[in-house]
């Protein structure tokens, strides 16, 4: 998980746990489809939670600053 490197967050108790439901996402097991996409989405809030602050804008972030900046330049 290159964010939580990135972030300095990897060695916290968020982002161990970052890192295990990531593991679970690749190695499903048993888990049915649902649960799966379950623990997916609880991993991206996670990851999103462990990562605030840092100052590194998400990915929607990313395009709602890269949407404002067009509109600006456009005057819309």
């Amino acid at each position: 998980m290159t964010e939580l490197v990135e972030a300095g967050k990897l060695d916290t108790v968020l982002g161990q746990t970052c890192l295990a439901l990531a593991r679970r996402v690749d190695r499903p097991g048993l888990d049915t489809g649902s649960s799966l996409a379950t623990v997916a989405e609880r991993l991206r809030v996670m990851l999103a939670e462990a990562t605030r602050g840092t100052g590194k804008a998400s990915a929607p972030q990313s395009l709602q600053d890269e949407l404002a900046e067009r509109r600006k330049r456009h005057g819309a």
